[in-house]
């Protein structure tokens, strides 16, 4: 995606309501050319005054991962036709649950993000997942390769729960 592209959509996803921003890539790693197209941006994003995410592959080393610590996305499986786990066995939502709680208990500090799958998820299930430790999602319509909820419903799903978001200002620690 280019950059004028990138920075619309961040736009769009401040005047929906988003304080943060996330960039993801589909490849093993990052080049040094894509890193610095990455870094370009995650600085222009920043400037509109959103906190920044960027998924971007394998982490190379103990020095990455320190850094990548404060945020866990969780997806839960799409099962796309033609791909390897597409008839896979579904994990039990329970099971799912369990998932992040777990994470909640070993990471206790961090965002514990719904991330891909909750497009397939019953609202009840994302509430349960709230509720067990998730305290972050993924908003916008569509992540990689697959939708995501609409902003719309996302918002109705948080006022329900009597859940919202938080500002920058409310989360100085919070970046990825």
């Amino acid at each position: 995606m280019d950059l004028e592209n990138v920075i619309k959509a961040a736009k769009i996803a401040k005047e929906n309501g988003a304080t943060r921003f996330c960039m993801g890539a589909a490849w093993r790693g990052p080049n040094n050319r894509d890193l610095e197209r990455v870094c370009e941006m995650i600085e222009k994003v920043k400037e509109l005054g959103l906190e920044t995410c960027a998924t971007l592959g394998l982490i190379r080393n103990d020095k990455q991962a320190e850094k990548l610590k404060q945020a866990v996305p969780i997806n839960k499986l799409i099962k796309i036709p033609g791909t390897p786990l597409a008839n896979a066995v579904e994990l039990d939502s329970f099971d799912f649950v369990r998932t992040i709680a777990t994470a909640r208990l070993l990471m206790p500090k961090a965002y514990i993000r719904l991330s891909a799958g909750r497009e397939q998820m019953e609202d009840e299930l994302q509430a349960l997942c709230f509720l067990a430790g998730a305290n972050s999602l993924f908003y916008g319509e569509k992540l990689l390769t697959a939708a995501n909820p609409t902003p719309e419903h996302d918002l109705n799903l948080l006022k329900r729960l009597g859940m919202s978001g938080e500002t920058i200002e409310e989360n100085k620690e919070g970046e990825c």
